[in-house]
């Protein structure tokens, strides 16, 4: 009798765990839970939506030098989201829009950012915008997105973890992003 209920306990501790552990995946799956998305109404969407300039892309003159993201959402996207990728120049006021489009695949986005020399390094701020229309959804990564592009031969390739809240920055700042080289 005693091993009957400490079974049932034991059974009903699984089932317990497995539905927080459900309700966990389900809220670090969904946009809504995400500090920088915003869900707008119906009547707002609009204006939103018809505010972002879509299909301009561009590649500043020379020298450039290529460099390659990797994107990482703190949710899964989907291939109707769009994705809009600016990185800005700080040191020339460079500015340009990397990508616009669905979520590329893998997050890797290839781009030409300005250099003021093929040898030289720039600091770049970086921008991504996620629009997933069928829900008013859109999220920013856009606070003090602080990317530094070392001079050759540095890494060609870097992870951009877009994450879910703002992390202090050592200079006081906050920034929505971690930027690594990849190796």
């Amino acid at each position: 009798m005693i091993a009957k209920r400490l079974n049932y306990i034991a059974t009903g501790g699984v089932a317990v765990a497995l539905c927080i552990g459900l309700l966990g995946v389900l809220f670090l799956t969904d946009p809504r839970n995400v500090q920088g998305c915003y869900i707008a109404e119906p009547p707002e969407w609009q204006e939103i939506f018809s505010s972002y300039q879509r299909g301009i892309t561009s590649v500043p003159d020379a020298p450039t030098r290529a460099v390659t993201f990797i994107l990482e959402f703190p949710f899964e996207v989907t291939k109707d989201d769009i994705v809009l990728f600016e990185a800005y120049g700080a040191g020339r006021g460079v500015e340009h829009r990397i990508y616009d489009g669905p979520p590329p695949e893998g997050g890797q986005i290839s781009a030409q950012l300005a250099v003021p020399a093929k040898d030289a390094a720039e600091v770049y701020w970086l921008s991504v915008e996620l629009i997933r229309e069928a829900e008013r959804i859109t999220c920013g990564w856009n606070a003090e997105e602080r990317f530094e592009l070392p001079a050759p031969p540095a890494a060609g390739t870097w992870r951009v973890e877009l994450l879910r809240d703002e992390i202090a920055t050592a200079d006081g700042g906050t920034r929505t992003t971690r930027i690594a080289a990849v190796e």
